[in-house]
């Protein structure tokens, strides 16, 4: 049902072509009088070099860059991979630092691991690509900032001394990034998941990396006075950095983009779930790139999904879901006016190369298949967003509701993602089956000027009203009744238990509802009044007012209240007549009470 018909392209050179947008050349690019999400929409989408300067730790062999570059899987770079990937279609290529490795105790790099990476972006740009460089984890250091902070604030500024000099001279196709996930991430400081207790802290840290970035950089003067900087959010995470505690840096050029990473739902995208792509995944999708659009992209922010889905586990998925995975959070942010960037990484060559995005030994795409869609949704362009018209829904048991949902004055479609007992679905109409709560999912599929667009509402069904319930206190008059199982309730209602009833006085006996599980209040205390006999002294008035009601149901209360009429007026007659009818209209008037039910509201 969600499943899109792609064109497929006869060749990588023409999705490339569609990918890419409109190529230019390096020296034709320029971006000084482009605003910051004028560069982010000329980005298209990426790709990491995932696992390759970044590889870090105290085993490699710091005598040389390529122990570092080939420490984790990857094989030397070559400008061959780098063409490769604009080849396949990638306008932008990210890559990840670890700007540490070859490090003096002063915090000086060397002048090998720089030359390198400059050497593999200059790749990039020459192919028509734009390239972010980053510092990485760069093995966690900066989690040692609340407790050390002058030292690592020093050895954070040094690197970006460094790295801000040796690239100032770079077009404007480079983007530097202050950070990947690490600020904000200082659990002794804050615990995210236990409460709010050095958040704001946390908080203001992340701010002082990001200002100190953008002030070092826009001091080395050359390209870097106004290129676009990426600015590094909460841990990356888009619920923290849509935080109203998140504040971006102050930059005399304003030139930033946020950066976020997307590896939700995580358990497909890093564990063992095998299948993406029914309602709740779209909806969740959904949910997030709209949360970035309206938080940043709405308010002329520019965002730039640095890192997305997540290419070393396409090997455990079931046949198209990582496919679809990829292509659905590429388009999503892409119809946004957002840059998303496939984390991809490299295996040594003995292991599985369908575990990668881009095959970086041959130089292709493992699913060319992938590389078709992406094509299409550049193709595509950018799309208004559809805003569902859809709230929440609670209704109660037995009744239905008629769903008015729409999508910017269009309608929108519904549906649940599984099978469920609490509701069902009766000409449109959606009909309450028993009490809970279940998920709908509100959509519409979109088309040449809309995107799709999902919404998760939830459907409440609550417990219903009785249609009849009986009196609180009821009042019996005749012989017949021993107990109060022999009092009459409206239908569906019974008594619990036999409580005996004692002439003249009040006895409290408990009456249950037949149906306790999806009505309210289906129990009752019923306290029943029994007089054996009527007094001889009782006017006819009264006993004719007391004999108006019924504990049964409506219709027998007003059969009552006629036999009741009928009694009085016979009394009435009687009264009239010789002393020796009186007896006889008080056999009458017993007779007719006998048989009625008199009830009082308390």
């Amino acid at each position: 049902m969600f499943k899109k018909i792609f064109s497929v392209l006869s060749s990588a050179a023409l999705a490339a072509a569609l990918l890419s947008a409109v190529p230019v050349s390096a020296a034709e690019l320029d971006n000084s009088d482009k605003t910051a999400q004028e560069v982010v929409d000329e980005m298209g989408i990426g790709i990491n070099l995932g696992n390759t300067f970044e590889a870090c730790g105290s085993w490699i062999n710091k005598s040389s860059v390529s122990n570092f570059e080939t420490a984790w899987g990857s094989p030397i770079i070559t400008e061959a991979m780098i063409k490769g990937y604009a080849d396949a279609g990638f306008k932008t290529l990210r890559i990840p630092v670890a700007w540490s490795n070859m490090m003096d105790s002063d915090y000086k790099i060397d002048q090998a691991y720089i030359d390198r990476v400059k050497e593999v972006t200059q790749w990039a740009i020459d192919a028509d690509m734009y390239v972010i460089v980053n510092e990485h984890w760069d093995s966690g250091w900066i989690e040692e900032y609340p407790e050390n902070k002058d030292e690592v604030m020093e050895h954070y500024s040094s690197i970006w001394v460094q790295v801000a000099d040796a690239f100032k001279d770079f077009d404007d196709h480079l983007i530097l990034e202050s950070q990947n996930e690490e600020l904000g991430n200082w659990p002794d400081l804050w615990n995210r998941w236990g409460g709010t207790e050095g958040k704001e802290e946390a908080y203001q840290y992340a701010l002082d990396f990001n200002q100190t970035f953008v002030d070092v950089v826009r001091k080395s003067g050359g390209n870097n006075d106004d290129r676009l900087l990426l600015i590094s959010g909460i841990i990356t995470d888009i619920d923290l950095t849509c935080d109203p505690l998140f504040e971006m840096p102050e930059d005399p050029a304003d030139m930033m983009a946020v950066s976020v990473h997307y590896y939700t739902p995580w358990n497909f995208a890093g564990g063992n779930d095998k299948y993406w792509g029914d309602l709740p995944d779209y909806a969740e999708l959904n949910k997030y790139m709209n949360m970035l659009m309206e938080r940043f992209v709405d308010n002329d922010i520019p965002v730039i999904i640095g890192e997305a889905c997540n290419g070393s586990e396409i090997h455990n998925k079931v046949e198209n879901s990582a496919r679809k995975y990829f292509a659905e959070t590429c388009r999503e942010a892409y119809e946004r006016g957002m840059c998303p960037v496939l984390w991809d990484i490299t295996y040594a060559e003995n292991q599985p190369v369908d575990n990668q995005i881009y095959n970086r030994r041959t130089q292709e795409l493992t699913d060319p298949e992938l590389g078709n869609e992406l094509a299409d949704i550049v193709a595509a362009g950018q799309k208004k967003i559809p805003v569902i018209d859809a709230e929440d829904i609670t209704i109660k048991y037995g009744e239905k509701y008629t769903p008015d949902f729409s999508a910017n004055g269009g309608s929108a479609s519904y549906q649940i993602a599984d099978d469920t007992d609490i509701i069902e679905f009766d000409d449109g109409d959606i009909v309450a089956l028993k009490p809970g709560s279940v998920k709908l999912y509100v959509f519409t599929l979109g088309d040449d000027e809309y995107a799709e667009a999902f919404k998760e509402i939830t459907v409440t069904v609550e417990k219903g009203e009785i249609p009849v319930k009986p009196d609180k206190e009821i009042v019996v008059y005749g012989d017949q009744y021993k107990s109060c199982l022999d009092v009459e309730l409206p239908e569906g209602w019974s008594w619990n238990k036999a409580v005996d009833l004692v002439d003249g006085e009040t006895v409290e006996a408990v009456a249950s509802y037949v149906d306790k599980k999806n009505y309210l209040n289906p129990t009752m205390n019923i306290k029943i009044t029994w007089y054996k006999d009527v007094p001889a002294d009782e006017s006819s008035s009264k006993a004719a007012d007391e004999s108006k009601s019924s504990s049964t149901s409506s219709a027998k209360a007003a059969e009552a209240e006629t036999k009741t009429t009928a009694s009085a007026s016979t009394v009435n007659a009687a009264t009239g007549a010789a002393a020796a009818t009186s007896a006889l209209a008080v056999t009458v008037l017993a007779a007719a009470a006998a048989i009625v039910i008199k009830k009082k509201q308390k």
